[in-house]
Order: structure tokens, then sequence, then C-alpha cells
């Protein structure tokens, strides 16, 4: 099957829109995101307007330099969701190449600004050098801070970046943004590049827990953060592997725990922390057989688990087809029949697979999962 790229995606768009008007209301689902954190850059209450780098970036950073062998000078990086640019401007300061992507215009002016005012504490500090280091200084590039949204196509050449960070942005997709989202870093990384994650840990945190109990979101471990109005996902061990698996070689997991200050109060977190590198062969860590376009039209249940607004935007009519949402599978499964062949469909597999996962372990003898989803079909 031939994997889309990225212009084609955007051709795809183009025409679903013309075709579809209900795809336009896809398009703008991510809004509430982009309010919620517009709101809090103006009036921060959950993130720090430091300047400092996170300290689990310079260590990764000296990571890749030790382990690695890797000169952390001239590489293209990118950094998602780049916020106030603490850690974009730091990477740049290294003699980098950053892009960074963020869904806030006003973080976006706000990197910008911090940016420049980087660039002229650096002439100041060599106001009393030579010649030669005031004109390496002035070369130093400033970050590209791109608005933009993590859960959308980038507008980034294939292979183009040598690493890839994500500190804490994509915890708020959703799971077809997350299936978008990993496609595309997977799709920009170079040959081998380098992943650096942190993200929300579910396993230890009884606050996280907590939240999935008493405000739980509409898909799977997911919680509603009621002072941003943002649904926020955290992961287990076992499903941070199974996710991230499909798409890179994991180095290190590493579980670590903070206090998050709100509203003068602490709150434990547990965080993950990614060190991972691009696998090209893609292969999913279950070894469960995917089927081929044949099994479509074959007599197996074809389980489609995309959310609903997804269908409606990218409809399909397969024989022998039942649509039951991933947000619903855990409490509606037991609706589908035992002593049947099940083929799990979504949009470009991920989500897919989970599902599977899920049902084997809950008894279905014969499942499998349609390779590449409605992307691939649509390619086929």
């Amino acid at each position: 099957m031939v994997e889309w790229t990225a212009f084609e995606m955007q051709q795809g768009v183009k025409a679903l829109e013309g075709s579809n008007p209900s795809f336009s209301a896809k398009k703008n689902s991510h809004m509430p995101q982009k309010n919620a954190w517009e709101k809090e850059y103006k009036n921060p209450q959950l993130i720090k307007l430091s300047d400092e780098p996170r300290k689990d970036l310079v260590d990764y950073m000296k990571f890749l330099r030790k382990k690695e062998k890797i000169d952390i000078e001239g590489l293209n990086i990118l950094d998602l969701g780049s916020g106030n640019g603490k850690n974009a401007n730091y990477l740049a300061e290294l003699g980098n190449n950053v892009t960074g992507f963020e869904i806030s215009p006003s973080a976006v002016e706000m990197a910008k600004s911090n940016a420049n005012l980087n660039t002229q504490k650096m002439l100041g500090s060599n106001l009393n050098s030579d010649v030669t280091d005031i004109a390496e200084t002035e070369t130093l590039p400033n970050p590209n801070y791109i608005l933009a949204d993590i859960g959308a196509s980038f507008t980034l050449e294939n292979e183009s970046m040598d690493l890839i960070i994500d500190i804490m942005s994509s915890n708020s997709l959703n799971e077809s943004e997350r299936e978008i989202y990993l496609n595309e870093v997977h799709r920009v990384l170079k040959h081998e590049g380098h992943f650096f994650l942190r993200g929300l840990c579910k396993d230890g945190d009884q606050n996280a827990k907590n939240l999935i109990k008493l405000h739980p979101g509409k898909e799977y471990d997911t919680y509603i953060n009621q002072d941003m109005n943002l649904t926020e996902r955290v992961f287990s061990k076992d499903d941070f592997i199974k996710t991230y698996s499909k798409y890179f070689e994991i180095q290190q997991l590493t579980k670590k725990t903070n206090y998050a200050l709100f509203k003068g109060q602490s709150y434990k977190r547990n965080y993950w922390l990614a060190y991972m590198k691009k696998s090209d062969n893609r292969e999913s860590i279950n070894s469960q057989p995917k089927t081929s376009e044949e099994k479509i039209n074959s007599e197996a249940l074809i389980v489609d688990v995309r959310e609903y607004e997804e269908i409606k935007a990218l409809p399909c009519d397969f024989p022998n087809q039942i649509i039951l949402p991933m947000s619903e599978l855990q409490s509606r499964f037991d609706e589908l029949p035992k002593d049947k062949e099940i083929v799990i469909m979504c949009h470009s597999g991920a989500r897919s697979q989970r599902a599977a996962d899920f049902l084997l372990e809950n008894g279905y003898p014969n499942v499998s999962v349609f390779e590449g989803g409605m992307v691939a079909w649509m390619n086929s």
C-alpha cells in the first residue's frame, strides 16, 4: 500500500471539504483546545513562564551527546507545543535549527519576543569580546515559530528533522488527532532520528485515577481538566508501549514524580520520560495478524472504531459493518459476537491495534485489524 504524503493528505482534506460540509466541523474540533491554551497563556494558572529550559530536556541532550555520540549542534529540531519558547530557544542557543509548533497565538508572539531578547543578551555579554565572537553570536539562528496544531498534518518535508521533542503537549490530543500526530512525527523524522517525549503517567498516580473517576472524558483513560475545560490523556506503561512502539524504538521509558502547584495547592503527578528513535519497519509489538482488503468482502464482522464525527466526515459502507467508537468500546464490547471473525477498522491503524488487544484480552479468539485503516483503504 502507498503511504500518503503530507501534500496528498492536504489535497484529500480539500476534496472532503468540498464534497462533505460536515468535514469542516472536524477541522474546527481543535478550537476548544486552541481557546483553552490561548486563555492560559494570557492568564497563566498551570504553566510556568520561566526562561529556563526543562531539566529533563537538558539531561536528554546530554544523553544524545554521551550515549548516542551525536554532535548536538547543527541539528534540525522540531518542538511540538513550543509555548513561550524556553526549550526551543535553549536548543537554538546550542547552535541548532529549530522550528516550534504552537497552537496559541499569544504564546507564539511571546516565544518570538523571548528569542530576540536572548539574542540581545548574548550580544551584550560579548561587548568585550573580539569581533569574531560577536559575528558568531549574530549568526546564531533564532527558532522559527509557527502557529500550528500538532493534531493536524505538519507543513514539513519528509525526513527533514533530526530530533523532535514533545514536552507535555500531546496530552490533550484525542484519539484521531493522536493518530495523525504519530504518523506525522514518524514521517518528518530522518532515518534513525530521535524523539523525546514527556507525558502524563497513570501508573501510581492516584490524582490521575481520581480525575478519571470524578471527571471522565469520552475516550479511554481521559479526564476533563475543569480548570482549563480541556480533556487530557494519561498512559499506563503497557498502553504507552503499545501506542508508541508501532512507530518508534523505545530506548528508555522512565517514570518520574513531580509536584505541580495550582492555585496555591501542590499536587503530586507522575510523568513518563521517553527516549525514542524512529523505527522504519513500523511493526506493532503485538504479533496479531493484520487483514488485507479481501477480508472486507468476506463474512467477517467489520467493527469501525472511529468516532461519529469522523464517520460523518468520511463515511463508508462495508458489508457486515458495526459502528462501535473507541470511546464506547469498554462499555459495549459485549455486544459483539465471539463466534465470528472480527476485523477492526479505524482512521490509520493505531486505534485498531489497541481495540484488537482489548478484545483478545476479553476472550475474543479471532480478532485482527485492517492495516493502515481508512487511509490505506482510500489509497488502494
